[in-house]
């Protein structure tokens, strides 16, 4: 069954007036989960919905009248291929305004424009695009944040997600256009950590206990337990969230990840990042 996450402001809103607003998301380790619901609680009384889930489904997505807004990361400089799918299944046509915020940890290259472009392609281009720095959970290559460079970039991250609220409720216009280098990076990058061997490096230590957290936190249902044991299935979203999650710290990948810690947004649950489908 799929669920509806209904968010009200549990503090006084940024604004006098509340916005109605549906907000759909795709998250790994709750970064955008988390820039979902903070946005929700500024703007007032809206409701959020699992982009995996609603996939999962397989039923038509016609997205409701009034405002809309995506809240997904940034992957190899890119949109990541569940939301570009996403985008171009939905039904957008009812929908008064649209706003995507996208979430990124060392460098966003230009998604922006990329995000733009697959919409405007799909028959309704975003109003407003933006993107907010938060902890970077890329594990072959960075060692996620801990302590105060952790505590300020939640500060800083909350800071940018609540100027955004303020700017969709305004109903500002924001339409990117990035430098032509950006571009290009963008698409050298995106192109090659595509395809579907991304998770053939992925393996296990002798401490997985065969828990079965990977499987069910597998954003678009690679995983599978099979005899106690982890297998993927080559359509990884490369999300992490099995690496990062794996209570045991038993999944490496490749040898970039020994010694490397694991991240979770420190304001969302496993709970909330488990498949409710």
């Amino acid at each position: 069954m799929m669920s509806r996450m209904k968010v009200k402001g549990d503090r006084k809103s940024l604004l006098e007036k509340t916005m109605t607003a549906t907000i759909y998301y795709f998250s790994g380790t709750g970064n955008s989960l988390y820039g979902a619901r903070t946005i929700a609680e500024n703007l007032g009384e809206c409701t959020i919905q699992s982009i995996p889930e609603l996939m999962r489904s397989g039923h038509q997505i016609v997205c409701p009248p009034g405002t809309v807004g995506i809240v997904c990361p940034v992957y190899s400089l890119g949109v990541p291929l569940i939301v570009d799918d996403f985008v171009k299944k939905a039904d957008l046509s009812a929908a008064e305004y649209v706003f995507v915020i996208l979430t990124y940890g060392a460098y966003p290259g230009a998604v922006e424009d990329m995000i733009y472009n697959i919409m405007e392609a799909a028959g309704r281009a975003p109003d407003y695009v933006t993107k907010v720095k938060m902890a970077d959970n890329y594990l072959p290559v960075f060692n996620p944040p801990t302590g105060e460079k952790l505590e300020s970039l939640m500060r800083s991250a909350r800071q940018g997600f609540e100027v955004a609220a303020h700017e969709i409720h305004e109903k500002q216009k924001k339409v990117p256009h990035s430098f032509f280098i950006h571009k290009l990076m963008g698409r050298i990058v995106y192109r090659a950590m595509k395809g579907d061997a991304l998770d053939k490096d992925f393996y296990i230590d002798p401490t997985c206990n065969g828990c079965g957290t990977c499987e069910k936190v597998c954003p678009v249902n690679n995983i599978t337990i099979e005899q106690e044991r982890p297998v993927w299935h080559h359509h990884c979203e490369s999300c992490f969230a099995c690496i990062h999650h794996c209570p045991e710290k038993a999944i490496q990948y490749g040898s970039k990840t020994r010694g490397k810690g694991r991240y979770r947004n420190p304001e969302v649950s496993l709970k909330d990042l488990m498949r409710k489908s």
